[in-house]
């Protein structure tokens, strides 16, 4: 995340062996996705209403998401800021002031991130770093996004962070559309009035209709002479091609692309402010 082909300074030492250690962390989970997946972990099934002419697809979830996803997760997210942290200890350590001579107060040296302005502007850190470092944490905190600061990279990485001190992030989904399934309704060669709607970021879960359609219930009847009646016949309905689903984690669903990018601006982070260290 922030290495480049020059030895570490060591200073940046325990800074880059977080992010080392972030980035393994990373790795198993993505791993651990790609196994998940591979084992085709759910399939679908269908509901038919036949007074409606209503058919739904649904979800057949066979295996849950594992909740140690959001465990490895938060090694990802504690390695990642514990790593700004070190590196905010550092900047202080050679910075014009030195670290503070009382404990209390050394425990206040942290990397700041802040979506509010006047929030960042009272932090007492802020004093003992040197001019030219406190421009740049400044210049790339979230509160410059405005109304979209909590976007921002790293205020996903700081909530997220503050979430998993608290409870384990349990992983969610979102289907997608981006591979639409094709319907194949056998009964008559030509089905007038048929009305399909695939259903976007639907969670993965047992049972979710992930597809609704209408066909007109006289289309699906046959008349039954002995009765006198209208038979209703629920139409063979099978799904050709399948769903993509994304993994997601956090109130808010963040995907691990998004993740990824927390590393690669807290990695940015550390580029931006070596030069200020021994």
């Amino acid at each position: 995340m922030a290495s480049d082909d020059r030895p570490a300074k060591p200073s940046l030492a325990g800074v880059l062996a977080k992010f080392e250690r972030a980035d393994e962390h990373f790795e198993a989970l993505q791993a651990e996705i790609a196994a998940y997946f591979e084992a085709n972990p759910y399939g679908t099934f269908s509901d038919f209403n036949p007074h409606t002419g209503k058919h739904s697809l649904r979800i057949d979830l066979r295996n849950l998401l594992p909740v140690k996803w959001g465990v490895m997760l938060g090694d990802v997210l504690h390695n990642a800021r514990s790593a700004l942290d070190h590196l905010a200890w550092q900047l202080v350590k050679y910075g014009p002031k030195g670290l503070p001579a009382k404990e209390g107060t050394r425990r206040q040296v942290h990397f700041p991130i802040e979506s509010i302005k006047d929030r960042f502007d009272g932090l007492p850190v802020l004093s003992y770093f040197g001019e030219d470092a406190r421009r740049i944490i400044r210049e790339k905190q979230p509160y410059h996004r405005g109304n979209k600061a909590c976007l921002h990279p790293l205020a996903i990485l700081d909530e997220l962070w503050n979430t998993d001190k608290h409870r384990v992030l349990h992983p969610s989904s979102m289907k997608t559309s981006g591979e639409n399934p094709t319907l194949v309704i056998e009964g008559p060669p030509s089905l007038p009035g048929i009305w399909a709607d695939y259903a976007v970021n639907v969670p993965l879960e047992h049972g979710a209709e992930i597809m609704k359609f209408r066909i007109p219930p006289l289309i699906v009847s046959t008349y039954d002479s002995t009765w006198g009646v209208h038979v209703w016949k629920e139409p063979d309905v099978k799904m050709k091609g399948g769903f993509s689903v994304d993994i997601a984690f956090g109130e808010r669903r963040f995907s691990p692309d998004q993740i990824k990018r927390i590393g690669m601006a807290a990695g940015a982070m550390v580029a931006l402010l070596k030069p200020f260290l021994p």
